[in-house]
């Protein structure tokens, strides 16, 4: 046993000085409670860093090519265990599985796609057609207004235009108490008289015609403002408007205090009318009405206008009109002077 062991054990070879000195000379040297230098071959391994594992598995140093058993220091060689060979297979058969599995999910992934756009596409196309069949005329059903939602105050929209009454004429104009229509023309509109305005009477269609003078609304502005004027024109109707100015001053001088101008414009008009037919008898009344002609004055926009029609009443109403105009408006200039 002894001989077969020093035939086994290697034969003292000459190695590589550490570091350039022998061991003999390096334990002469008087160095030798330092620590020995080390070889060229062992600070090689040291600067090439850690063994990785496969290195490690396939017993080869790092940095160098995987070139299966290469000889180590001792000079023998070394084959990979069993173990290491079993471990390479398996990961080589891991890496392959994972290969395939990402394949496979890419394309279930395309597939997936492709059906979730099918899938949409198809909602979208139900939902059309839902639409559609909600919104024809025989799927949807109206629901019928219960008396009480005139009452429930969440259906009152406080913001929304007030449905006014219709007014005093245009209740009588609609129910054809005015023997009178508007005929359309192609320059002009003009009025078509059920019967002749003379046979007509004043009471009480002057004064309907007086009130519709405060009306903002076509046709009721035209029918009311020419039906006046008409009816004045007619044979007579100095003495069939007289005992009625009692009851037209307070119709005239609401349309004379009105906030809109084109209705203080009717007014107006009405009024110099009204004064070319009755004449000095409308000197009694004038008083109630000069008090907004007086306010209209003022304005850029009607000063002309009521200065006009000032001149026209004191024209029709003689000196009596002017003494009642000057104590009302001051400020006016008499045509006489």
């Amino acid at each position: 046993m002894t001989a077969q062991r020093r035939q086994r054990a290697p034969a003292p070879s000459a190695s590589p000085p550490l570091g350039g000195l022998s061991r003999a000379s390096w334990r002469s040297s008087g160095l030798f409670g330092s620590r020995p230098p080390l070889s060229n071959e062992l600070r090689g391994r040291r600067c090439q860093g850690p063994r990785s594992a496969a290195s490690l598995r396939e017993g080869r140093r790092p940095g160098t090519s995987a070139a299966p058993h290469s000889p180590p220091l001792g000079g023998r060689t070394r084959r990979p265990s069993k173990e290491s060979q079993r471990g390479m297979q398996e990961a080589k058969k891991c890496e392959a599985i994972k290969l395939k599995n990402g394949a496979t999910g890419s394309s279930g992934k395309r597939l997936s796609s492709g059906s979730r756009l099918k899938e949409k596409t198809g909602e979208t196309q139900k939902r059309k057609t839902l639409s559609a069949s909600s919104t024809s005329p025989d799927s949807v059903i109206k629901p019928q207004p219960r008396p009480s939602d005139r009452l429930n105050p969440k259906t009152i929209d406080p913001f929304g235009v007030p449905c006014k009454a219709p007014s005093a004429f245009a209740a009588i104009y609609s129910k054809g108490g005015v023997p009178c229509r508007l005929v359309h023309g192609s320059v002009k509109h003009r009025l078509q008289w059920d019967s002749p305005p003379e046979t007509l009477p004043f009471d009480p269609l002057l004064i309907t015609l007086a009130e519709g003078l405060r009306e903002t609304r076509h046709p009721y502005t035209f029918v009311s403002k020419e039906g006046f004027r008409e009816l004045l024109l007619v044979g007579g109707a100095a003495q069939k408007a007289t005992p009625l100015l009692p009851r037209l001053v307070p119709v005239l001088k609401a349309a004379l205090a009105h906030s809109d101008g084109e209705v203080f414009e009717r007014g107006l008009t009405a009024l110099v009318q009204l004064s070319a037919v009755v004449g000095p008898a409308l000197n009694d009344h004038l008083k109630h009405l000069l008090s907004s002609l007086s306010k209209r004055q003022m304005s850029k926009r009607f000063k002309e206008q009521t200065t006009d029609a000032l001149q026209k009443l004191e024209q029709y109403g003689g000196k009596e009109s002017l003494a009642v105009i000057k104590s009302k408006i001051p400020t006016y200039c008499s045509i006489a002077s």
